[in-house]
């Protein structure tokens, strides 16, 4: 039988142990902060050149590069002069940064009768979301680049066809687009041009509402009504950029990742002073039942709306939505935006 002295050296020991642990795992990042970290360094090894073995093909020639994109494929940098666009994003990055004759077709997005921004896009031809191959093929295209278009069997038929295929990846707000912005710059060869508009970008969403104090900052959600059905925004998303650059906080994050799907419940849950929303649902949000209870629908509260082509854009016209937003809660009447 153990002593009395034995067992407490033994509770001892597992005392400082159990203490120890403890400080290690407080030096440690949290489970969430692991998984931004590693988030992170992927969207930054997918900006940077890679050089590649064999160089030109001869004597005195100029060393090759690649640029590995978001699928793990490793596209080869060189003068792409006929270049395709296939998603939102990559419209107006591509509008942004590249000489117009170099791009030859732009996604149907671009070309919303209701977008504002339809004039960029004007005389050049329309992709449907559905790839259309053949039609593809028919613009005798070097490089399409897309974002978030999950049809792997016609990407490959337009690899296996000579065209250079680059995926940007998943869409993410500004944690993405920045990073999306240097990818198409390197495939352009205009690195230079893609980086001052990357910072300048970036500065000028940042500088939105950085002047309004942390004490005036509402929680806010966004709200999508669809049908019967609410959609909303949390962690990492361009909705949370535009509501948390604009001036607000995302209550919405407090509780989600990415796009849920709200109940009456859940958002009676949230109850935020102000909603954004698109123009034209206010007042089906508010007269939802239930929904009127919430306080953003009430006297001291808020709801904003602005256009569709604005908030459902996650590329680079999250600065405009970003600038619509903050005008409609903070003053500027002039700005594209109106309040119920």
């Amino acid at each position: 039988m153990r002593s009395r002295r034995s067992i407490d050296w033994l509770n001892a020991t597992a005392a400082l142990l159990a203490l120890l642990l403890a400080m290690l795992a407080a030096t440690l990042p949290s489970g969430a902060a692991r998984a931004s970290r590693r988030s992170e360094w992927s969207v930054i090894a997918k900006t940077q050149r890679v050089a590649l073995d064999g160089g030109g093909g001869g004597k005195g020639d100029a060393p090759r590069y690649g640029l590995r994109d978001a699928s793990g494929a490793m596209v080869v940098l060189r003068d792409f002069r006929r270049i395709a666009s296939g998603s939102l994003v990559t419209d107006g990055i591509l509008s942004a940064l590249s000489e117009p004759d170099r791009v030859v077709a732009y996604s149907s997005h671009a070309h919303d009768p209701e977008s504002p921004f339809r004039f960029r896009y004007a005389g050049k031809p329309a992709l449907p979301f559905d790839l259309n191959v053949e039609k593809l093929l028919g613009l005798k295209l070097d490089l399409f680049v897309f974002n978030g278009v999950s049809q792997a069997a016609k990407l490959e038929q337009l690899r296996r066809s000579g065209i250079t295929v680059f995926d940007l990846g998943e869409m993410r707000g500004l944690s993405t687009l920045l990073p999306n912005i240097r990818s198409i710059g390197e495939l352009l060869g205009v690195p230079e041009r893609a980086e001052r508009f990357a910072r300048t970008f970036e500065r000028r969403m940042r500088s939105v509402g950085k002047d309004v104090p942390v004490e005036r900052r509402r929680r806010a959600i966004y709200v999508g009504l669809h049908g019967d059905k609410l959609f909303g925004s949390g962690r990492g998303t361009s909705y949370d950029d535009v509501l948390t650059h604009a001036g607000l906080i995302n209550a919405a994050a407090e509780h989600f990742d990415g796009w849920p799907r709200y109940t009456s419940e859940q958002m009676l849950m949230i109850d935020p002073e102000v909603i954004v929303t698109q123009t034209g649902m206010a007042a089906q949000l508010c007269d939802t039942f239930g929904l009127e209870k919430l306080k953003a629908c009430g006297s001291d509260g808020q709801v904003v709306e602005l256009p569709a082509a604005l908030l459902v854009d996650p590329g680079v016209t999250m600065l405009e939505a970003t600038e619509a937003l903050h005008a409609a809660l903070f003053g500027d009447a002039s700005r594209a935006a109106k309040t119920r």
